[in-house]
């Protein structure tokens, strides 16, 4: 089997270990009384605990010159599954999605490139607690590895320097924001993937960047 096609399955098993050993630290909520009745403190930052599953969309781009070059911004979407939402290390594991235009000589004008993948990263977060309500604003950063399958479809022609299929390897790096309150949570975050073992266009580089936008729910 190639490394193209068991590096999703690789990822996933990854991180379901991860899951699984976050899963067996149980946070304690820790009592305190207060002029005679106990009164339980919430969720402490720093610990682990927290999971969410959240949706979320944007805008990506090739950053090669040639690929750039013979596509435009694109949409991208996504589906994350986290643990550790408010501890210092947390983790994600999430299907991505992408859909742009796509030109080159030899190619029909209406052929659209689509991207769907996989991705598992590592996040390290700063959460702040709010003073009331129990919330969290938390600056993240986070990497990882990921795999994603760019397909040219809505085409009836390609004699182009353009392979209608193509599985690349990616090393997602980012920055973001996220807020939780209430079971809710929301982020913002710039990522960038440096790509490998590509072919789609030659030797071109299929490095890419993505500004997304997510909400979800925090269990």
């Amino acid at each position: 089997m190639s490394w193209k096609v068991s590096t999703p399955w690789l990822v996933i098993a990854a991180l379901c270990g991860l899951q699984a050993g976050a899963s067996a630290q149980t946070t304690a909520a820790a009592p305190m009384r207060e002029n005679g009745p106990t009164v339980t403190r919430g969720p402490q930052p720093g610990f682990a605990y927290g999971s969410e599953v959240a949706l979320g969309g944007g805008v990506m781009n090739f950053t090669g010159v040639t690929a750039r070059a013979m596509t435009g911004v694109g949409g991208s979407w996504n589906v994350r599954l986290g643990i550790g939402t408010r501890s210092i290390i947390g983790a994600e594991l999430a299907y991505l999605g992408s859909a742009q235009s796509i030109s080159a000589a030899g190619l029909d004008p209406d052929a659209v490139l689509l991207g769907n993948g996989a991705e598992a990263v590592l996040r390290l977060n700063a959460p702040i607690p709010m003073q009331y309500g129990g919330g969290v604003v938390e600056p993240f950063i986070l990497g990882g590895i990921g795999w994603n399958h760019y397909s040219v479809v809505n085409d009836d022609f390609n004699t182009s320097m353009v392979k209608e299929n193509d599985s690349v390897g990616m090393v997602p790096l980012g920055a973001g924001l996220a807020a939780s309150y209430a079971g809710f949570v929301a982020d913002a975050r710039f990522t960038y993937r440096l790509a490998f073992d590509e072919a789609l266009i030659g030797s071109s580089k299929l490095h890419s960047w993505a500004l997304t936008a997510n909400v979800g729910r925090e269990f």
